[in-house]
C-alpha cells in the first residue's frame, strides 16, 4: 500500500506549519495498525493559498493518483486540500472514489 501524506501553508500561523501537519499526519499513521508497513510519500505546497487548486506538489500527487500509484491519502484537515468546496467536493466525492483512492 502506499500513502500520500499532503500538507499545505498559506499563512505564518505557527500550528499550521508545513512540520506540525505532518507530526499529526505521521503519529496518525503510526498509531493505526492497517496502514503500517506502508510506502509513505510526503507532498507539501508552502505558501499556496487553498483557493488554486494549481500548485506544484498538489498537482504530482494527482498525477500519481491518476497513474493509480497511491491507495491512501492522508490530510490534516480537509481544508489542506482547498479551500473552494465544489472542487474540494469533486476530488473527495467523484475523483478519489473512481481511481479507488481513500481519503483520510
Amino acid at each position: 500500500m502506499t500513502i500520500a501524506c499532503y500538507a499545505r501553508k498559506s499563512t505564518e500561523k505557527i500550528n499550521d506549519s508545513i512540520e506540525n501537519q505532518f507530526s499529526v499526519i505521521d503519529n496518525y499513521i503510526s498509531q493505526n495498525q492497517e496502514l503500517q508497513n506502508s510506502e509513505i510519500l510526503h507532498f507539501s505546497d508552502d505558501g499556496f493559498t487553498g483557493i488554486n487548486m494549481n500548485r506544484d506538489a498538489f498537482q504530482k500527487l494527482l498525477a500519481k493518483v491518476r497513474e493509480r500509484q497511491i491507495d491512501v491519502i492522508v490530510v490534516r484537515d480537509l481544508s489542506r486540500l482547498g479551500r473552494n468546496y465544489l472542487d474540494v467536493c469533486k476530488l473527495t466525492e467523484s475523483i478519489f472514489p473512481f481511481m479507488q483512492v481513500r481519503l483520510i
